[in-house]
């Protein structure tokens, strides 16, 4: 008989009681129990949406927002290294956190592995300020079109979801500031679902791979 986790239950409930909330926080921050960042952190955990792309990019959403947050998780614990920035210092306590509870890791692996197999990335890799294989005036007119009025949203594009997550240029920088051992840890740690599920780097590596194949066609 199989005895469930505080992460499991928490998962199948979807809200922490006060004393999960007091438990996760003397864990993981010791020496700010209170901390906002630590307990906004398990309530985002806690209600990860089991499938649906809608929900999951909803929830990728609110996890940029709480990564945007300029309360720096700073002073948790003894290790922790104050010259982080705010953004790289909740990174950390992310990666913290998915480290020391394997069912949020899952959990949030499934739900990666999920956006990448339900998005598609052509439009972000080959179609971005190409002719759409028109003749002058008809591509003329659709660019003056699209101009105008506004396009349809469509959410199973990941070049939809990095414009919703990041709208402005600005956004790069941020992205840019983040520290690549933190992002290289985290991605290891959520990049290998369990089969048969498709790994997210398989999905973009095929998804790349159609959009040599299309720049090649209208190269030629």
């Amino acid at each position: 008989m199989s005895v469930s986790t505080p992460a499991q239950r928490l998962l199948l409930r979807g809200a922490p009681s006060d004393r999960e909330m007091d438990a996760f926080c003397v864990q993981y921050a010791p020496r700010a129990p209170g901390h906002p960042a630590v307990r906004d952190l398990l309530r985002l955990l806690s209600e990860l949406p089991g499938d649906g792309l809608e929900p999951r990019l909803e929830w990728v959403e609110r996890w940029i927002h709480w990564m945007r947050d300029r309360i720096p998780a700073h002073g948790l614990t003894d290790a922790d290294d104050r010259a982080l920035s705010p953004a790289n210092s909740r990174l950390s306590l992310l990666v913290r956190v998915l480290e020391g509870e394997p069912p949020f890791r899952a959990s949030v692996t499934r739900l990666v592995s999920g956006v990448c197999a339900g998005s598609r990335g052509l439009k972000l890799f080959a179609q971005v300020g190409l002719s759409a294989g028109n003749g002058f005036f008809s591509e003329l007119t659709d660019r003056l079109v699209r101009g105008v009025l506004p396009a349809p949203p469509e959410p199973g594009k990941l070049s939809e979801l990095l414009l919703r997550l990041f709208p402005v240029p600005q956004d790069a920088e941020w992205l840019g500031a983040l520290s690549p051992l933190l992002l290289a840890r985290l991605t290891a740690l959520v990049g290998e679902p369990p089969p048969p599920e498709p790994t997210p780097s398989s999905r973009v590596r095929g998804d790349l791979m159609d959009a040599l194949l299309l720049l090649g066609v209208q190269v030629a």
